[in-house]
């Protein structure tokens, strides 16, 4: 991928959203038919239907190519800050889909738990549940490599939804040696234990995802940067008021500066462009500077 490590570049971010919407396509395509194709060929009502089901995960997917795609779309008159927060958007909507998956789990593993459904062993199914549980992994671990690459918590959304998918399939296959070894039960512990792990993990993408859509504040770090070059300009005084817009990787900087009120306004208009000059060229993004006259009481 050309220029790849310009994360920050909207066209290169997009690639990378691509790259593991496609694999992911390509990838549930396949396993779905390998399950369609086995299940069919061994009469197997409850491989067939995980084929189905895996086919379904396809719709994930199509959310994120289609969200990365939109992110990149330049400011218009109705959204003059661009697009950026479509990446936040879907990483709630794949984190409400984990929520509900994490019920569903927890429902059918209880229901297991206390009323064991007779299972028959089958080595078909083992191999093909065990293969599906392994590609699933692999596939978390491509969109989680891809994910922290960019820091998108879409594609980190989208790799643990394919982990819980490796752990539907693992319990299949652990389901089959419980009875092996007389313990079907084993299959309702382990899936209620999975499905807290998937709801807790929803709840925390969708809680990051909730607060990114509702403007959450700037990180320490970054406001000390901003405030550190600004008072590297000779005659500011003071900063304070400080306001970072994030939409996205695209951010919007504001802050007001203080210098000494006996200035003409051409002096001070100089100065504020000074700093923002300073600060765009420290964080990459543009800045707003606002002009106060220094009294003692200013930040």
């Amino acid at each position: 991928m050309h220029n790849h490590l310009e994360i920050a570049n909207p066209q290169v971010r997009q690639k990378y959203g691509q790259l593991e919407g496609c694999v992911s396509i390509v990838g549930n395509v396949a396993l779905s038919l390998i399950k369609l194709i086995c299940g069919l060929a061994i009469n197997s009502v409850s491989l067939i239907a995980d084929a189905f089901h895996t086919l379904t995960d396809v719709i994930t997917s199509v959310i994120i190519i289609i969200s990365f795609r939109l992110a990149q779309k330049p400011g218009d008159q109705e959204h003059p800050f661009g697009y950026g927060r479509m990446e936040a958007i879907a990483t709630l909507i794949i984190a409400v889909l984990l929520v509900v998956v994490s019920v569903e789990f927890f429902q059918s593993s209880i229901k297991r738990l206390i009323q064991p459904v007779p299972i028959r062993y089958d080595y078909y199914i083992f191999a093909v549940m065990i293969f599906s549980a392994a590609f699933k992994e692999w596939m978390y671990r491509f969109a989680k490599e891809l994910g922290e690459r960019i820091d998108s918590p879409a594609l980190l959304a989208d790799a643990w939804h394919h982990r819980t998918d490796a752990a539907a399939s693992l319990g299949v296959g652990v389901g089959l040696l419980g009875v092996l070894i007389g313990f079907p039960q084993i299959d309702g512990l382990l899936g209620m234990a999975v499905a807290f792990l998937i709801a807790a993990t929803g709840y925390q993408l969708g809680k990051d995802a909730a607060n990114e859509l509702l403007g959450k504040g700037p990180s320490e770090d970054l406001v000390e940067t901003i405030r550190r070059h600004a008072l590297q300009v000779k005659g500011v005084k003071g900063v304070h008021d400080i306001e970072v817009h994030a939409y996205g990787e695209a951010k919007y900087i504001s802050a007001h500066i203080c210098v000494d009120p006996a200035l003409d306004v051409a002096t001070a208009h100089d100065i504020s462009d000074q700093v923002a000059a300073k600060i765009e060229t420290a964080v990459s993004a543009p800045v707003l500077i606002h002009v106060d006259p220094w009294q003692r009481k200013s930040v």
